[in-house]
């Protein structure tokens, strides 16, 4: 007689459960990669965008960007990415952001952000959606999830007024800004004012950008790439910084640093945060 040869029960179980032992063993590590290829496209956009700033001052006499736009009216007319996307490769955006929010200009969101913004103010997940009704203003309609430093803008519409904070500009030139500056990062919002003295948030992960906003750090102080952020110098490199570093970085003229052991001592709260 003839025995076809055939996998016992005990051994099919035996080998569905080395096949899900295994896949138990790999998902964290594919969840890791996936991560970090996710930070790192999130690095090359914001590179990008360094570079988008760095044409835009070649193009205009070596001038930064105005806050607002350059609208005699006083209103807001544009921000910075309405600016800055026809030195990224997109020029017709600035007139009709709506049809050109696909494609190049995907630039502005990073991929572990996601893509519905349902509220002014972003979060560490969620996009912000600048979308103003009156004035020219009405033009500048988008979302992203990133943030310029708006002390390497020039002083304008909004910010902080008055001394010290008039000092604190880089200036009108482009070329006068320390390599070292920071100018594009994660955010919750378009633009940050940081200052050494401003706390940290009370949640890195909250999904309501009201608790975070203000004018400062708590723009920035998100948990968007595993308790860091990643930060664009004026130099055109990237580094992903831990969020009580970033009180270490030269964000304005004459900014004094805070060791993040200063940071993490002064606010238990936020430390056992990083934890």
């Amino acid at each position: 007689m003839n025995h076809k040869k055939a996998f016992t029960l005990i051994e099919l179980l035996v080998v569905i459960s080395i096949i899900a032992l295994l896949v138990a063993i790999l998902m964290p590590a594919l969840g890791k990669a996936r991560d970090q290829s996710r930070a790192s496209v999130c690095s090359n956009r914001i590179r990008q965008m360094v570079f988008g700033m760095i044409y835009y001052a070649d193009a205009n006499d070596d001038a930064v960007l105005v806050v607002g736009g350059n609208n005699p009216g006083g209103a807001v007319s544009y921000y910075w990415y309405d600016e800055l996307a026809e030195y990224m490769g997109v020029k017709g955006y600035k007139s009709d952001p709506e049809r050109y929010r696909e494609g190049v200009m995907e630039i502005l969101h990073c991929p572990k952000v996601i893509k519905e913004a349902t509220t002014y103010y972003g979060s560490f997940n969620r996009p912000w959606k600048a979308n103003f009704s009156s004035g020219l203003g009405a033009l500048s309609s988008s979302t992203g999830s990133y943030t310029i430093n708006a002390w390497v803008e020039q002083p304008g519409y909004y910010g902080p007024k008055g001394d010290p904070y008039d000092n604190y500009y880089y200036g009108k030139k482009f070329s006068k800004v320390r390599s070292n500056t920071p100018i594009f990062m994660d955010g919750i919002w378009v633009d940050s004012w940081p200052l050494s003295n401003n706390a940290p948030p009370v949640s890195i992960t909250d999904d309501d950008g009201y608790i975070n906003f203000d004018n400062g750090m708590r723009r920035i102080c998100i948990d968007r790439h595993n308790k860091k952020i990643n930060v664009g110098f004026v130099d055109a490199h990237v580094e992903r910084i831990d969020l009580a570093e970033l009180w270490t970085l030269p964000w304005h003229r004459g900014y004094k640093v805070r060791p993040a052991n200063d940071i993490l001592t002064s606010y238990p709260n936020f430390a056992s945060l990083l934890k």
